[in-house]
């Protein structure tokens, strides 16, 4: 337990409740173990917080942050050039998968989450999402270079869990951090998936200096746990890091 000071939310409801938990912070030492010596062994811990206050809540951040490491490795994957990292990274991968489906039914969600692939992220909008749950890293760890990703807030306003097509998501952002024109959409990037939806902007407070507000509608074919991308990018393959202007997630089912 040395090397992890806080493990995942939901994982320390599961340690009280279940002994699929007490499995779940080992598996993550012994992740966390193999992947520092990976690197040199120069990351020391983290410390973390979640901003929740109930055990569902918790769950809930726990499964968002699983997902967002699943789709950290697949979009890593294709950078592997060693085959004993690749290996390594298929390893913890299908273990990742295991811990996502537990803490889904744990949640109330269909754990199954009938998908045909899991989602990739770049290693940007990967380290941007789990970015608002660090506290503070010492300063004596290697220097992380990715690009960090303004925070768009997503929440449902309109249908019940399991969302379906059509049901609307209002967003959020800090318009001081960054300005969404009129040339930006969002994208949904699930399964295989990259999908455009437009932006519909509602409410800016101040000009480019508070709060902003716009809805989108959620496409056909998206299910599970959805990130969402604001960008001007219309290309095809991961969106380069200089045309990602927010991301967010919603959980659809």
């Amino acid at each position: 337990m040395s090397r992890i000071q806080t493990p995942s939310p939901g994982v320390a409801c599961l340690v009280s409740r279940s002994p699929s938990g007490v499995y779940l912070v080992l598996q993550e030492i012994a992740h966390f173990t193999v992947l520092n010596n990976a690197a040199g062994g120069g990351f020391k811990n983290c410390t973390y917080k979640f901003p929740v206050t109930t055990p569902k809540d918790l769950l809930t951040v726990s499964q968002v942050i699983t997902t967002v490491g699943e789709a950290a490795f697949i979009g890593a994957s294709g950078n592997l050039t060693d085959p004993a990292a690749r290996q390594a990274g298929a390893s913890i991968l299908s273990n990742e998968a295991r811990q996502n489906s537990k803490l889904r039914e744990e949640s109330g969600l269909d754990f199954f989450n009938a998908v045909n692939f899991d989602t990739a992220l770049t290693a940007s909008q990967a380290y941007s999402l789990a970015h608002p749950f660090l506290s503070s890293c010492p300063s004596t760890n290697p220097a992380i270079n990715f690009t960090l990703i303004p925070p768009l807030s997503a929440a449902f306003t309109s249908g019940s869990p399991p969302h379906k097509a059509g049901d609307e998501i209002t967003l959020t952002w800090d318009a001081s951090q960054f300005y969404l024109g009129n040339n930006v959409h969002v994208q949904f990037l699930s399964d295989i998936y990259s999908i455009p939806m437009a932006l519909n902007r509602t409410d800016i407070s101040g000009g480019t200096n508070g709060m902003a507000k716009g809805t989108t509608r959620l496409p056909q074919g998206i299910n599970g746990t959805a990130f969402i991308v604001a960008t001007n990018f219309d290309g095809k393959g991961p969106i380069p890091d200089a045309n990602n202007f927010g991301i967010g997630y919603v959980v659809v089912a």
